[in-house]
């Protein structure tokens, strides 16, 4: 069954980058599954979401979606789809951070993702000593029947946490992956936007994206 990607984001066609990058954010926080209880009304919501930003954000993407209006709501994002997602908006906060300056970005880029994914597996050794702790008082403790089952939901709320990290850190790896085997630095972006006619940086960093995407 087809559904409106703008209606999903709760935006009108004429929506700027800027909006749907704002209204991603808030949504996807909102319904994320780990939020929900990892409701499968919530992974449903979710997932358009993400379908949604992921075609709406890229304008040749946005471009061929307004012309057909079709989108194949079977295809889920691939970890390379996620990381894609995650070297752009990672790339256009940075070149707004840094006033569009010439800067090797593809380096500031791979420091911020790295300190991500350290974060990351900070957390993840951190829920796994906690649902560690969880299950033995769940198999080592005498609990009243209560406690056990509160204890038992908390538990698989644990392992979907677990679930949510390993594939945070999956997408982590895979971005610094896609951005060592690059050959961009980003910081020829100027000479770009002049040599392809683009009018802003964001147009020349699309480019930049597309390509980048093609090679990964």
């Amino acid at each position: 069954m087809s559904y409106d990607l703008y209606e999903v984001l709760g935006l009108s066609k004429n929506a700027t980058t800027a909006d749907i990058k704002k209204a991603y954010r808030k949504l996807a926080n909102t319904y994320h599954p780990d939020k929900n209880n990892n409701s499968e009304d919530a992974k449903i919501k979710f997932q358009k979401i993400q379908t949604a930003y992921y075609i709406l954000r890229d304008p040749e993407k946005r471009k061929r979606y307004d012309e057909t209006g079709s989108i194949d709501t079977n295809k889920k994002l691939t970890t390379m789809d996620i990381a894609n997602i995650l070297i752009y908006d990672t790339f256009k906060e940075l070149m707004v951070k840094n006033k569009y300056k010439r800067r090797n970005y593809f380096k500031l880029i791979l420091k911020d993702i790295k300190e991500s994914l350290k974060a990351v597996e900070m957390d993840m050794k951190e829920q796994y000593a906690i649902r560690e702790k969880m299950e033995y008082l769940l198999n080592h403790m005498q609990l009243n029947r209560g406690f056990k089952e509160a204890l038992e939901i908390d538990i698989e709320q644990q392992k979907n946490k677990i679930i949510f990290y390993n594939k945070s850190k999956e997408v982590a790896t895979t971005a610094i992956q896609v951005l060592k085997d690059a050959k961009y630095t980003g910081e020829d972006l100027p000479d770009m936007a002049d040599q392809n006619g683009a009018h802003s940086f964001e147009e020349a960093l699309a480019m930049v994206f597309s390509d980048l995407h093609k090679k990964g």
